[in-house]
């Protein structure tokens, strides 16, 4: 944080001051990925778990939830909290959470309590990654901070499942699961050099109704608009091989389409807030409309290839402008980090309720209702910025 020599270590913020310093920035984005690692490679770590507990499908399930559901609670609860501790000790303790939740999975073989011990991790990994939100949110420029979050986890993805299949291979799930401890654990020793405090933010009591109404209206926008994300990007592989596609050339396809998810982020870095936020939003999803409408029940490879790629890509250059809206709308500055939760319910609840539309008819259900989703949570996001001005 840029504050003078002698204020450098006091709680104490600095009315006009942002979060400033590209070790800073670097410090937070590490924290960040701490509550996604694991579901980058989520894929990897249910295999070694699998083959490490010999779990049924239905174990499996809890236990790839198991840790989100401690990583929900955490944002809930967050907002309790994170204007008025040491942020430097709240990392700190929320990484060692981590660190020592990771160590004792490696030591367990009863389901139960490893279904437990994960839930607490989450509860780590969710306090760490929605401090490290606020934080990015302190920052001059919130929304490219916002986006090199959103890209960040994606990068740590694609490494990971380059360097952790021999990880897996030689030491199965305690290996793979300890070498996220050791991440943890080594991203813990450089928290001591984070911000102690952010920008001032008006106290609860001061916040007008229609402050409160504003953020959580743009909460429920990027609830609506995740829930239309997890209804496509859960059944898109089924799209793809309803329509009769090679089963290879459908996973390979999701792959490309990832790595177009990060060059969107990227591009939500260059482009910045210079036309605005709702301007961008509204253009991305028309951009994954248009892919819906190409993922048609009788979608060719070429189409299938096409709308992949522009759905993920659009995806992660759109959120990091829903993060900007909540940020900027939440003058109280404890509400923003309740997007974690929101956004996770929309992406559990969009699966669910697609999974009750398919029928014989196919997937076009599933299109529509996206489709209204992304346009309900446009007209949502519009409305918060009229509410500002």
């Amino acid at each position: 944080m840029r504050t003078t020599p002698q204020t450098d270590t006091s709680l104490k913020p600095q009315a006009d001051y942002y979060i400033e310093g590209y070790t800073t920035l670097l410090i937070t984005l590490c924290m960040s990925v701490t509550g996604t690692m694991m579901f980058k490679v989520l894929p990897l770590v249910v295999g070694a778990a699998a083959e490490s507990f010999h779990l049924q499908p239905h174990q499996l399930g809890l236990f790839a939830s198991s840790d989100l559901a401690g990583i929900t609670l955490a944002s809930l609860l967050a907002p309790l909290w994170v204007r008025r501790v040491d942020w430097r000790r709240a990392g700190l303790a929320a990484l060692l959470v981590v660190v020592v939740g990771n160590v004792l999975s490696a030591t367990l073989d009863s389901l139960p309590t490893l279904l437990t011990v994960r839930f607490l991790t989450g509860i780590g990994e969710g306090s760490a990654t929605g401090l490290a939100l606020v934080i990015l949110g302190d920052t001059r420029k919130p929304d490219r901070s916002f986006a090199l979050s959103v890209g960040a986890p994606i990068l740590v993805g694609l490494l990971g499942f380059q360097l952790l299949p021999p990880v897996v291979r030689q030491w199965g799930y305690s290996g793979l699961i300890l070498t996220f401890a050791g991440i943890a654990a080594g991203i813990a020793v450089l928290t001591q050099w984070l911000p102690a405090r952010g920008r001032p933010h008006a106290p609860l009591r001061a916040v007008g109704q229609s402050d409160v109404r504003a953020v959580f209206i743009a909460l429920a926008a990027t609830l609506v608009y995740h829930t239309a994300q997890g209804a496509i990007w859960a059944f898109i592989e089924r799209m793809g091989k309803q329509a009769g596609l090679d089963a290879a050339f459908v996973s390979n396809t999701l792959g490309i389409a990832v790595v177009c998810g990060f060059f969107g982020a990227m591009a939500n870095v260059a482009l910045g807030v210079r036309y605005g936020r709702v301007a961008p939003f509204a253009l991305a999803a028309a951009a994954q409309c248009v892919a819906l409408w190409l993922l048609g029940d009788h979608v060719g490879s070429a189409a299938f290839t096409v709308a992949t790629c522009l759905f993920q890509f659009f995806w992660l250059f759109a959120i990091p402008y829903q993060l900007g809206a909540i940020a900027q709308a939440d003058t109280s500055g404890r509400f923003f980090v309740l997007a974690l939760a929101f956004q996770a319910g929309g992406v559990t609840l969009g699966p669910l309720i697609a999974g009750l539309l398919i029928g014989d008819g196919g997937f076009l259900s599933v299109r529509l209702l996206a489709a209204a989703c992304m346009a309900i949570s446009v007209v949502m996001l519009a409305s918060v910025g009229r509410m500002r001005k």
